[in-house]
């Protein structure tokens, strides 16, 4: 079989982040829900702490912290089990430890949440 290499772009398999263009060709459309997020947070001058200490959590969300570039788990609630939630942790950690300047990860706080659909944890306070 021959494999057109053309179609592909190269990976380094020691390189476990992507530049823009990898990334783009690789998850193309599926991770857009930060862009809808971050254009409402704008529009109401950004999120702050207090913002975050008074969204609802409920079952299958996740509250996390990026310090001092380590990544810390807050509080996360389950419905059935937990392994969305560290799925989407780890997902989170791989990159983070692996980022080719660390210098550059800026110190945050955020909440996700791992349902299949949006609906199940927004509200008009927390839309996304």
């Amino acid at each position: 079989m021959v494999v057109n290499t053309s179609l592909y772009l190269p990976v380094n398999p020691r390189q476990y982040s992507y530049n823009d263009t990898q990334y783009e060709s690789f998850f193309h459309g599926p991770f857009k829900d930060p862009v809808p997020a971050q254009s409402f947070w704008k529009a109401r001058h950004d999120i702050n702490r207090t913002d975050l200490d008074n969204i609802q959590m409920v079952n299958s969300m996740a509250r996390a912290a990026i310090y001092n570039r380590k990544l810390y788990t807050i509080r996360a609630l389950a419905r059935g089990d937990h392994r969305r939630k560290l799925l989407g942790i780890l997902t989170i950690h791989l990159p983070l430890i692996t980022a080719p300047d660390l210098a550059a990860i800026p110190n945050t706080e955020f909440i996700f949440s791992v349902e299949d659909k949006l609906e199940h944890v927004t509200g008009i306070d927390h839309p996304f």
